[in-house]
């Protein structure tokens, strides 16, 4: 694939989850503000709000030039407070991002007895697009995770009008992944919230390219999370086929997927308008519907026919695979008449031994695909 532009594509491809112990600090202990445990603990609002255009150095009124987020509950503070980060405060677990998708200095304190975020930029706020991400690992008092843990929380503004293309920061499988389960949701983040009536079959696409000709997965798309998330689920009557080579495409451009200001996605540097990925699902054995074979190296099998009832007779020895695709009923063993059992069944030959009257027998084994002689 083709180098991307940092702004037409950024990928987050691992996730270092960082957990920070330890109480609060600067908040105090127990008191009649702490968070009630059957609460969950979500981002109520930020400020500027999502998606809003606002004044340059976030001097517009209400703002004060201080991003805020305002929490359900009192926070732990050192998972979102790390003094020794002098370079905005903040821990890894909170990020406020420029235009180049740069973390941005400042200085960041809990206020309101510990339930707001809030965070003074260093400098001017030049026009240009700003992200806001809160990890699902930002915990209330009592250690409850936000959003039970389940999702990150992402808001995005602009200073200025609102001109930039909806750029993926990161996709679930990631590219090149393989081993991914059949039934595994396939999910692509975006750095701000998009039209959701842009993100259609026509615009997203999830294929099987393993197929020939390649077809459509079957399953349905949402747009989740404040429209930042597209997600696709297999259907789980037909999900993604094993051993298969998934494509996924994303088409912008005109017609295509844009964000709320109508911004159309950019996609890939070497294909305009358009950004394509794949990964492979897990591998699995071949259905059992593969030809049969009999791999009984060194084995004598004797056998009586038409022309030569009572007597026994001995074939060549096997030393390579029998082709067994068309046994039909009949006997794995040419020239018998006996038949296929199933799996682990034990199946008695019509054959015998013209001096001894030894009946023989055979085991079939449908999941290797073999024929064992047992005696």
């Amino acid at each position: 694939m083709a180098h991307l532009s940092k702004r037409s594509l950024v990928f987050v491809l691992a996730i270092s989850l960082v957990w920070v112990a330890g109480c609060g600090g600067g908040a105090g202990g127990p008191n009649g503000s702490d968070p009630d445990v059957a609460t969950d603990l979500i981002v109520t609002q930020t400020l500027p709000t999502n998606t809003q255009e606002v004044l340059r150095n976030l001097s517009d009124p209400g703002l004060g030039n201080i991003i805020r987020v305002f929490f359900s509950e009192r926070l732990l503070a050192s998972t979102v407070i790390d003094p020794a980060n002098t370079f905005n405060f903040l821990t890894s677990d909170v990020n406020i991002l420029n235009s180049a998708f740069e973390r941005m200095r400042g200085v960041a304190t809990l206020t309101n007895d510990g339930s707001v975020l809030s965070f003074t930029p260093s400098g001017d706020l030049s026009n240009g697009q700003y992200t806001i991400t809160v990890s699902r690992d930002v915990m209330n008092f009592q250690g409850g995770r936000l959003n039970r843990g389940l999702s990150d929380h992402r808001s995005s503004f602009t200073v200025g009008p609102d001109i930039y293309a909806p750029v993926i920061r990161s996709t679930f499988p990631v590219p090149n992944q393989t081993d991914v389960p059949k039934n595994s949701q396939i999910i692509i983040a975006f750095n701000e919230s998009l039209q959701p009536g842009t993100v259609t079959t026509s615009t997203v696409s999830i294929i099987d390219g393993s197929a020939n000709p390649p077809v459509p997965v079957n399953g349905t798309l949402a747009v989740v999370r404040d429209d930042f998330e597209v997600i696709f689920t297999p259907d789980p009557a037909s999900p993604m086929p094993a051993n298969a080579t998934i494509v996924v495409t994303i088409t912008g451009g005109n017609g295509g997927v844009s964000d709320r200001a109508a911004n159309p996605f950019e996609g890939d540097v070497a294909t305009p308008g358009t950004y394509q990925y794949q990964f492979q699902t897990v591998t699995e054995p071949p259905p059992p519907n593969n030809p049969l074979s009999v791999e009984l190296a060194n084995a004598l099998i004797a056998y009586a026919d038409s022309t030569h009832i009572g007597t026994l007779r001995e074939a060549p020895v096997l030393t390579t695979p029998f082709d067994l695709t068309n046994w039909g009923t009949g006997n794995p063993i040419p020239n018998s008449r006996s038949r296929i059992g199933s799996p682990g069944e034990i199946v008695f030959d019509q054959r015998f031994g013209a001096l001894d009257g030894h009946t023989y027998m055979y085991v079939i084994d449908r999941e290797s695909r073999s024929v064992t002689i047992v005696g």
